[in-house]
């Protein structure tokens, strides 16, 4: 029974690390050591229902590609390509770009400003600095982002 609820809960986080969403089913391979594999065999039904899966395939080897799960027992892998509107994600990242634009700005005139650096406390300044970079950082990956998207 434990290694039927390992393989459910590892299935289950790596549907949300990959971003599957919630109510779909996708299918997964199974890598399982020879002498636990009969318990998953008789067991497939209750692991495709408890861990949203379309499909488990037992396999010998994880198909090279998708993201996978290794424990000392065995190797989970979600079969998963998400599908995107491209049109609604480039708006999503324009929108992310101006926000990160915009609190650039906001820090850069505090951070310009010598009346607030004089009376700000220390911590203050460092805590908008470190924003300063944390959002220049965002900024640059959400512009890679937008670029790496199809065209329309």
């Amino acid at each position: 029974m434990g290694v039927l609820q390992s393989v459910i809960v590892e299935i289950r986080a790596l549907r949300k690390e990959i971003g599957v969403e919630e109510k779909a089913s996708t299918p997964v391979e199974v890598r399982i050591d020879a002498g636990m594999q009969s318990v998953l065999n008789e067991n497939i039904a209750i692991v495709e229902r408890l861990a949203r899966v379309s499909e488990m395939r037992l396999v010998e080897q994880i198909t090279a590609g998708p993201s996978k799960h290794s424990t000392f027992n065995f190797d989970a892998a979600v079969v998963y390509e998400r599908t995107i509107d491209v049109a609604a994600e480039r708006e999503r990242k324009k929108k992310e770009i101006a926000q990160c634009e915009k609190n650039i700005a906001n820090a850069e005139r505090q951070l310009g400003n010598e009346g607030f650096l004089a009376k700000a406390p220390a911590h203050v300044v460092e805590g908008l600095k470190k924003q300063l970079t944390e959002n220049r950082m965002l900024l640059d990956k959400a512009r890679r982002d937008l670029e790496e998207l199809p065209p329309e």
